[in-house]
């Protein structure tokens, strides 16, 4: 959604201003599940218990949020080029 908004509109606009407060909200929940899971195995290792489905849930949540700001970072360059190319030409 917000790749193909921002193709379309500046940065200043009120869609494209709510989708980044949206993806700066997800990221930072997905910071926070992170770090709980973090406590979590380390109590689970201290304590000498199985931690397999909180280090696969760590696992999976880190992908997704180096995805989602791979994702994000392409978008924004090619918005970059797109707009050096149209100063260019």
């Amino acid at each position: 959604d917000y790749a193909n908004l921002s193709k379309k509109y500046k940065d200043k606009h009120p869609d494209i201003i709510r989708l980044k407060a949206e993806i700066d909200q997800l990221n930072e929940s997905i910071k926070k599940e992170i770090k709980k899971l973090n406590n979590a195995i380390d109590l689970k290792i201290i304590k000498g218990l199985p931690y397999r489905a909180e280090a696969r849930r760590h696992k999976f949540l880190i992908s997704q949020f180096y995805t989602f700001e791979e994702s994000t970072r392409r978008s924004l360059f090619q918005r970059t080029i797109n707009i050096f190319a149209s100063f260019v030409l």
